[in-house]
């Protein structure tokens, strides 16, 4: 009825688990040059160095190499588009914080913003919020 296999098939398996590890242990310790410890060797790979501008010696090594082709290219960003720079209007903030409550993206709401504070003029919120329902309705 029980498929479990009896409790000697356990503990045989312990102790040829702790043979393996008393055996590895001791070629470990046999052996230091074959097994090296971490502690004495360092990183294994440099993942990179500490660049000074005004150190004197140049140390030659495959990131320094890199660092010098990329100083000879002149890289180009392509110009991202900027969205117009809105006027200094004491409304602007507020507004796209409340388009943004309303559920418009906040750059949605700040590339429209400018244009409609200067087209509408509003002096307050509620009648930002007026006029842009009435707008929007249209």
């Amino acid at each position: 009825m029980n498929s479990q296999p009896a409790e000697i098939v356990g503990q045989i398996g312990a102790f040829i688990f702790a043979i393996l590890v008393i055996r590895y242990f001791i070629d470990g310790w046999r052996n230091p040059h074959k097994y090296p410890n971490a502690w004495d060797v360092g990183d294994m790979f440099k993942l990179g160095e500490v660049y000074d501008e005004e150190r004197p010696f140049y140390k030659l090594s495959p990131t320094n190499i890199m660092r010098d082709i990329d100083r000879g290219k002149k890289r180009s960003k392509p110009a991202k588009e900027k969205p117009p720079k809105p006027k200094n209007h004491a409304l602007f903030d507020d507004g796209v914080d409340l388009l943004y409550s309303l559920g418009y993206k906040k750059t949605d709401a700040r590339k429209f913003l400018p244009s409609f504070l200067d087209e509408h003029d509003p002096q307050t919120l509620q009648e930002f919020i007026k006029v842009f329902y009435a707008t929007r309705k249209k």
